[in-house]
């Protein structure tokens, strides 16, 4: 008996030595779910990312809290069902609406505003609703401005699987508008040589919601995050001027030929 005591106390010891020994990364590990989609400026946790406002604003986040974040990649829809996460970005309560079983989730105040315009070439930029019949959009996005109207017009929905296949349907005639956040157009218009190829639509839907970080299982995360926000307003102002990020829309529409 006296020698059973003995190594269950040893085993004891020798499991919180391991514990102690651990490095602070790997108990203070953050899994943020994160869309495989390149958006910049806003965001790219895509293999092949080259940085953009949120991935700096995460990290800078990372080294001011003392955390390890783990960006886990995923399709958006699968992004949608995966409970694994302690923080899921980007999300809105806006995009959660329609869904039948939802359960808690908490949210952070916005990262930034985001410009979801619904843009046409030049010559059509007094397009009207009950003229579109075709609108292109990403896989996975929920463009609540144009969901709240289409039961009232005949338009359709065509989705791609980026934002840049979604410019070239209607870049190439085979759409009438596209529904893209405006900073996220103007940068791939410009990466493929056309800056001015497209243009807000004047007489069509658009809308202005935020980004935020969410959780369904980590409050004091979010809390965490917004103290931070608070905290470092004036880096996080310099990373949305670093980005060029335009958060209003006149600002948007004035920069428009």
């Amino acid at each position: 008996m006296w020698c059973w005591r003995k190594v269950s106390r040893l085993s004891l010891w020798l499991w919180l030595a391991l514990l102690l020994a651990l490095p602070a990364s790997a108990k203070d590990t953050v899994i943020v779910c994160a869309e495989d989609l390149a958006y910049y400026p806003h965001y790219d946790f895509t293999p092949a990312n080259q940085g953009s406002y949120a991935n700096d604003v995460l990290a800078l986040f990372a080294k001011s809290a003392g955390l390890t974040l783990h960006i886990k990649a995923l399709p958006i829809k699968r992004l949608k069902e995966n409970n694994d996460c302690d923080l899921q970005y980007p999300d809105n309560p806006r995009w959660h609406q329609h869904e039948k079983a939802l359960g808690q989730r908490f949210y952070s105040k916005a990262l930034v505003a985001i410009l979801g315009a619904t843009l046409v070439k030049p010559a059509q930029q007094q397009l009207t609703l009950d003229k579109v019949h075709a609108i292109s959009v990403i896989r996975g996005f929920v463009p609540d401005h144009l969901l709240a109207v289409q039961g009232a017009y005949s338009f359709k929905l065509v989705e791609t699987v980026n934002a840049e296949a979604a410019l070239q349907m209607v870049l190439k005639g085979r759409v009438d508008a596209v529904d893209m956040e405006w900073n996220v157009a103007r940068h791939l218009l410009t990466k493929m040589a056309q800056p001015q190829a497209l243009v807000i639509a004047q007489q069509l839907p658009h809308s202005e919601v935020a980004f935020h970080l969410s959780s369904q299982t980590k409050p004091e995360l979010i809390q965490q995050f917004d103290l931070f926000l608070q905290q470092q307003q004036r880096q996080i102002q310099a990373l949305k001027q670093k980005y060029r990020l335009v958060e209003s829309w006149q600002q948007a529409v004035a920069t428009q030929p």
